[in-house]
C-alpha cells in the first residue's frame, strides 16, 4: 500500500492526463473525503457530475452524486441536501 501524499501525487497527474475522465475527478474526491478535505471534495464531486451529464446524460454514473450527498452530510449534517442528491441518483 503506498502513502496518502502518494495517492495524492498520482490523482493531480491522473487529472492532468485525463482531463474528460469523470471517474477521475470522482475517485479523487473519494480520497480528499477520506481525508477530511470536504470543500476540494465537493468540488470534484461537481467536476464530476457536471461531465457525466455531458457525456452520458441519459445514462450516467451517478456515484459522485452519492459522494457528494455523503460528503455534505458528513461535513454539514445537510440532509436536506443530501437526500436530494440521493433522489437524483435513484431517478
Amino acid at each position: 500500500m503506498g502513502s496518502i501524499a502518494s495517492s495524492m501525487s498520482i490523482f493531480r497527474r491522473c487529472i492532468k492526463n485525463f482531463k474528460e475522465v469523470p471517474d477521475v475527478y470522482n475517485y479523487y474526491g473519494e480520497l480528499l473525503l477520506d481525508q477530511g478535505n470536504f470543500q476540494e471534495a465537493v468540488e470534484k464531486f461537481d467536476t464530476a457530475i457536471e461531465m457525466e451529464k455531458k457525456t452520458k446524460p441519459m445514462a450516467m454514473n451517478v456515484l459522485p452524486l452519492i459522494n457528494k450527498a455523503l460528503c455534505l452530510f458528513q461535513q454539514k449534517q445537510d440532509f436536506t441536501e443530501a437526500e436530494k442528491l440521493c433522489q437524483k441518483a435513484l431517478i
